[in-house]
């Protein structure tokens, strides 16, 4: 993930002194919520989305309702001013007279620059109180939800300051991506892909934040956003730290590594199991830190992502022919994914972003435009000499690797359907105006025949170079015997 300009990094004195006043203050405001427990103010409850489960087993969420009433208590709430005290709501929650914990915290990171500047890049007063004082009160609801209704201690405080004080003062942040899969079954819980990525169940913790995160990172269809139950996530990400009223930003913007990940991900999966799938939605995930309470459940930040079929926007959501994904195919998945990783090829990887494309056309024409594009990039020399010839021969020399001469056939006749079906639509006849089924029938031609050059690639990346292809295996006597025929 790119690195924006890093706040400075306090000094050991004054990180302490923030542990320590944030310790008083959040004593001073958890004492002062249960005395008004005890007293008989009662807390409201917070909003939160609602999750209902389909029939095709996809998720549907709707949004947390106006006047809340779902959710977790938000015992913070106690301590909001009467509406009819006009005195008491131009002071605020927290008083001077009654809040001296909380006003020295204020003091102290008003009174020395660096401190403010992990809240805030350019101080204004009221906006910094209100993050000092929002950041206090959160970490009073989380105590009260992970701890109960009684008396806190030092050793309690701490454990709901940490990542609170984290977010403000470590250096670098873990900021794990989170990628759920759209419109796709899985018969397991969670799988192992690789030492740096894992596929999980998303728990409804994570699907209530991520659905509240689709205002500012979502681009495709709210159903296809929910309709998930599943995600790829890449563990080894952090960023440098920044203010906290900078990091929504910083963490919302794309990152080109972490989509060259994620798109190499898709790949092995449409290579290994050719299923229609794709996402709608990334997402970047704190871990052992916060910039802000969700009242139990994770804090992210989403990223707008839409790159998925377009027909999944019509009502793909409620289809009931969803791919299944068993743990065999996952694991052969992980195999392949763990081998393009390992491939740095520019062409390659050009040839992989071309798969992703064609397998999420919805224009068959453009389908075929896109194979045919990747596997000239693959098997092509650059001089257009006869490039189908040329593609037909070194694709059904690399198939002879490690199969008969029935598949080598099938190769070659696959591509030939492919040119032709380019060749038609580059004349002008875009094949949607033929009779129904041709087209689509040769997109899927063309998607499968791209898929097994790049599968034997992947098993063979000494053959990326189609000149060695043409050196070792069409100009010996041992391919000239295994590929009559060739035309």
């Amino acid at each position: 993930m790119e690195d924006t300009d890093t706040k400075p990094l306090l000094d050991e004195f004054k990180v302490a002194e923030l542990r320590r006043l944030h310790l008083r203050a959040l004593k001073e405001v958890i004492d002062s919520i249960r005395a008004k427990l005890a007293a008989g103010t009662k807390p409201r409850s917070a909003g939160r989305p609602q999750i209902s489960m389909r029939d095709n087993g996809m998720p549907s969420i709707m949004d947390k309702p106006l006047l809340g009433g779902n959710g977790p208590l938000e015992y913070s709430s106690v301590l909001e001013p009467a509406w009819n005290d006009d005195e008491a709501r131009l002071q605020g929650k927290f008083p001077h007279s009654k809040f001296p914990a909380v006003t020295e915290l204020k003091r102290f990171v008003f009174d020395e620059p660096a401190v403010g500047f992990t809240y805030m890049e350019k101080p204004h007063n009221d906006l910094l109180r209100y993050l000092i004082e929002s950041g206090v009160e959160q970490a009073a609801n989380t105590h009260f939800l992970k701890f109960g209704e009684g008396p806190s201690d030092e050793k309690s405080r701490s454990a709901v300051l940490r990542p609170l004080l984290a977010g403000l003062t470590a250096e670098r942040l873990a900021t794990p991506v989170v990628i759920p899969i759209a419109l796709t079954r899985f018969n397991f819980e969670r799988a192992r892909l690789a030492n740096d990525a894992i596929l999980i169940r998303m728990s409804d913790g994570l699907q209530r934040a991520r659905w509240e995160g689709k205002a500012r990172g979502a681009s495709g269809h709210d159903g296809v956003l929910a309709a998930a139950t599943h995600a790829l996530v890449l563990t080894g990400w952090s960023i440098s730290n920044s203010p906290k009223l900078s990091l929504a930003q910083q963490l919302s913007v794309p990152a080109p590594q972490i989509t060259a990940e994620v798109e190499s991900f898709f790949a092995a999966l449409r290579l290994e199991l050719g299923i229609e799938t794709g996402y709608a939605q990334e997402i970047r995930l704190s871990k052992r830190w916060r910039s802000h309470d969700r009242l139990g459940d994770p804090e992210v930040h989403a990223v707008g992502a839409r790159r998925y079929p377009s027909r999944f926007d019509d009502f793909g959501w409620m289809a009931d022919d969803l791919p299944i994904i068993e743990r065999a195919g996952i694991e052969a998945v992980a195999r392949t994914w763990q081998a393009l990783r390992g491939i740095n090829d520019q062409r390659f990887a050009l040839a992989l972003r071309r798969l992703n494309a064609a397998m999420t056309r919805d224009d068959p024409a453009d389908t075929i435009l896109d194979a045919t594009i990747a596997l000239e990039v693959l098997l092509g020399d650059g001089d257009g000499q006869a490039i189908a010839w040329k593609l037909r021969m070194r694709a059904s020399a690399l198939v002879g690797i490690d199969a008969d001469m029935t598949k080598m056939e099938e190769i070659r006749t696959a591509i030939k359907k492919t040119y032709d079906a380019r060749s038609a639509i580059v004349h002008g006849s875009r094949g949607r105006q033929a009779h129904a089924d041709g087209p689509h029938l040769a997109a899927q031609v063309a998607v499968g025949a791209l898929r097994m050059v790049i599968k034997q690639l992947v098993i063979h990346p000494r053959y990326l170079n189609p000149l060695t292809i043409d050196e070792e295996l069409l100009l010996t006597s041992r391919a000239g015997a295994r590929a009559p025929g060739v035309s």
